[in-house]
């Protein structure tokens, strides 16, 4: 099975009207990572459908997509903007979000920023 960890940096955390995707990384296991910027890919902001197209062709090669918060963001706002953008999304990888790993195992990332709690 073919794994690569997947990040996204967005401009917001709203994929349909609020923001885009401004770079992406793909780091297929025991290969140098692959990153997709929209300003290299000559983007217009909040139209980056060829940034979309370019990641969605490499993140076919993979069954296994790796990443922290993978489920709950990068997947949705990647598979949101991609539909938004009329790019075809058939990607239905089999994935491990390390966020949810790290609090299985009593992990914690961040503390509360007011509160101090993790």
């Amino acid at each position: 099975m073919d794994g690569a960890v997947l990040d996204l940096e967005t401009t917001d955390l709203s994929a349909v009207g609020g923001g885009f995707i401004l770079c992406a990384v793909v780091k297929p296991l025991r290969k140098k990572p692959i990153v997709f910027r929209y300003d290299e890919l000559h983007c217009r902001a909040a139209h980056e459908k060829r940034l979309v197209e370019e990641l969605v062709k490499e993140l076919e090669k993979y069954q296994l997509w790796i990443g922290h918060n993978l489920d709950r963001f990068d997947f949705s706002f990647l598979k949101s903007r991609a539909n938004l953008l009329g790019v075809p999304f058939t990607c239905a990888p089999l994935t491990y979000d390390t966020m949810l790993a790290f609090r299985r195992i009593g992990y914690l990332t961040t503390r509360h920023y007011l509160t101090g709690k993790p």
